[in-house]
């Protein structure tokens, strides 16, 4: 006979899929708790990965150049933005362009060689031709000196050379040798360290907690849901390929969903909400059902199904 699942059973076992609100809620639950656990893991694994060489390298090399710059500077054992400083001080508008200006300038004019970037200074007076007041007025003239010299007009030069020196200028760095290969070395170790909080938070949620819960590989939502999954004969499904199965599910939704605009996860959610069975995508191509039953309404093997029943 067969079930309301479709399941063609050799003994009589009533099957009862979940409900549409309850099957999303359990793995809405499950995602939420996983990803939760994967960024505090983050805040811990981070700080182990860039104690590397390798990453501490990246990242002094990157402050070196940073503060010989000129667009940085040093407070305690941070680097400070000139221009976030300059823009959060009590100094007078006068104060905060002469210590910006000059140091801009540097950046533009000496800082970089020709062989690095060769048209820094073309750019620099680019910049400074493009940069009009409120009311329309040109502020420079070609030779960069101030256009206008209103003291009305302190506070917009000061906002320019803070904006500059805070959002625009610091993008230029990645001309300079060895900044752009730091900041992907940097990169680099951040992307290892979500992976492995990824991977670590998964096995502990959709490996080890199924595994523990033996019988219809329950996750920690479905446990507390009364939820069980089981194959095409209503039995609870085989280590082996359950394993393959949560390879397949990690590799599509964990891995390649997120460069696929999250269709995976779209398709799963759409077939869960829909279908009765209440299959998500990855159920679906491995003919798991979820169940709404009681521990002692789920078998591994036909012959304890026949004893059970």
């Amino acid at each position: 006979m067969k079930d309301e699942l479709g399941i063609k059973m050799e003994v009589e076992v009533v099957r009862e899929s979940p409900t549409a609100f309850r099957a999303f809620s359990v793995h809405l639950f499950d995602y939420l708790l996983f990803f939760l656990t994967s960024f505090g893991l983050l805040f811990g694994i981070h700080p182990l990965l860039s104690n590397a060489p390798q990453s501490q390298q990246a990242w002094a090399d990157r402050e070196r150049i940073q503060e010989e710059s000129g667009l940085y500077v040093k407070e305690e054992k941070n680097l400070v933005n000139l221009g976030a400083k300059m823009g959060s001080s009590s100094l007078s508008y006068t104060l905060q362009i002469d210590t910006l200006a000059p140091a801009i300038d540097n950046y533009f004019e000496n800082y970089f060689s020709t062989s690095e970037w060769d048209k820094s200074s073309a750019t620099y007076h680019e910049l400074l031709a493009k940069a009009t007041t409120k009311d329309g007025n040109k502020m420079f003239n070609s030779d960069k000196t101030r256009k206008l010299n209103n003291p009305d007009y302190d506070k917009e030069y000061a906002d320019f050379y803070i904006d500059l020196a805070k959002n625009t200028a610091p993008g230029y760095l990645n001309y300079k040798k060895g900044y752009a290969e730091s900041r992907s070395t940097i990169i680099r170790f951040l992307i290892y360290a979500l992976e492995l909080s990824f991977l670590i938070a998964y096995l502990f949620y959709f490996l080890l907690f199924p595994l523990l819960f033996h019988k219809g590989k329950q996750t920690l939502g479905m446990k507390l849901s009364k939820i069980y999954t089981v194959d095409a004969k209503a039995l609870s499904p085989a280590l082996g390929k359950y394993l393959i199965y949560r390879l397949f599910h990690f590799t599509f939704f964990i891995v390649i969903a997120p460069f696929a605009l999250m269709i995976p996860f779209f398709i799963s959610a759409t077939m869960l909400w829909v279908r009765k069975p209440r299959q998500t995508l990855f159920e679906y191509v491995f003919a798991y059902f979820p169940i709404q039953a009681e521990k002692d309404e789920v078998f591994e093997s036909e012959e304890e199904a026949a004893k059970g029943v």
